[in-house]
């Protein structure tokens, strides 16, 4: 199942499901092109391009859709104005205070354990 869930994924992020629906109208348009003509007829009408049946329609507008609001896509660069602070890093840091973070797990271990260990018994 987890096999089959990566390959949908892959089709519709390549954009392989237009392919899917593409092949069903083909096919669906062949099948109805048997019913009143040859083999031979009902194969090059269905791709001639001159008999394009409403699936085969809305699959053509909605890729030029998608195309279109691909290209609509505009990548802008961010510009900051620049700071008016002046910066520097500081030499000397002995005036400033001690901000180190106290990490009392770590203190707990300095702190001698509450109990004596256990002593052997002479046999």
């Amino acid at each position: 199942m987890r096999n089959f869930l990566v390959i949908c994924t892959l089709v519709a992020a390549t954009g392989g499901q237009w392919m899917v629906l593409q092949s069903a109208a083909w096919a669906g348009m062949i099948v109805s092109n048997l019913r009143h003509d040859s083999i031979q007829a009902a194969v090059s009408q269905t791709f001639d391009g001159q008999h394009p049946c409403p699936l085969c329609r809305a699959i053509e507008n909605t890729k030029k859709s998608d195309k279109k609001s691909e290209v609509e896509i505009k990548i802008t660069r961010m510009e900051f104005p620049p700071d008016q602070c002046d910066y520097g890093l500081i030499g000397d840091d002995h005036h400033l205070p001690n901000t180190a973070p106290s990490d009392e797990f770590a203190e707990s271990l300095t702190i001698p354990p509450q109990l004596r260990p256990p002593r052997l018994i002479p046999a």
